[in-house]
């Protein structure tokens, strides 16, 4: 059965701490701060969420070994309206709109478009947990040192146990898999940009396990700007079935 070839991404999505962006370019913050200034650990995860008060566009990319992923889209986190597009080893689309989700998955009769109602998906769905946007903090709930290396930049180490045990639900799971892989799963390094606006803009870091290092990096821009999403035509769409709703 294709489906669990075709859906890996999305539990992927899950691992990578998706953000957003808006209608500034990303800058560095106009108050300097003495190189290497220790700061509360609490910094980046308030910036995260001023990230998150408004539409943002998504870039994130992962760098394991051979295999990269990229995903791009947009959102909207108080109307929960999305499209994301991830490109790689298996490419999938994602659109969210009006409580219901559209993924790019072959149906029955070859609609190319299977759809979900979000409120149906589980708790610890990894596919609610990779679109959800601020739960796609990733490590930053585990951040447990914070330096500012220079203007708008900052450095300093995250704990995945602590962020796994700060998650919710849906999120839980797949930060515990991550820290149980890792072997600096409790000083992941990670580097972070915030802008004069205090949002974060830049978020890379990397997390090493036996078969090499996995890189990431989240860039979040265009802060504000319309988020414009349509759900996919009627005759394009097939409902998934409750077997669908088990597995995701």
């Amino acid at each position: 059965m294709r489906i669990s070839s075709r859906l890996v991404p999305l539990a992927t999505l899950s691992l990578l701490g998706l953000v957003a962006c808006g209608t500034d370019e990303p800058g560095a913050s106009s108050t300097p701060t003495p190189p290497s200034a220790t700061l509360d650990a609490s910094v980046i995860q308030e910036a995260l969420d001023r990230s998150l008060e408004s539409t943002a566009v998504i870039t994130a990319t992962v760098h394991s070994g051979p295999v990269d992923i990229t995903i791009s889209g947009a959102v909207d986190p108080a109307t929960d309206t999305l499209q994301i597009a991830m490109t790689g080893p298996a490419p999938v689309e994602v659109i969210g709109v009006d409580g219901m989700l559209y993924v790019q998955f072959e149906g029955p009769n070859g609609e190319p478009w299977m759809q979900l109602e979000l409120d149906r998906l589980r708790p610890e769905s990894q596919l609610r947990g990779g679109l959800d946007i601020r739960g796609q903090a990733g490590i930053v709930a585990g951040i447990v040192t914070v330096e500012q290396v220079g203007p708008g930049t900052y450095e300093g180490m995250a704990d995945l146990n602590q962020a796994a045990a700060a998650a919710d639900e849906s999120q839980r799971a797949a930060l515990t898999n991550a820290a149980s892989t890792a072997e600096n799963a409790d000083s992941v390094p990670y580097e972070a940009t915030i802008d004069d606006q205090g949002r974060l803009t830049r978020l890379f870091y990397t997390i090493e396990t036996a078969a090499g290092p996995n890189e990431t990096e989240l860039l979040l821009s265009n802060f504000g700007e319309p988020v414009q999403v349509e759900a996919p035509p009627a005759d394009e769409v097939w409902e998934a079935t409750d077997d669908m709703y088990e597995l995701l």
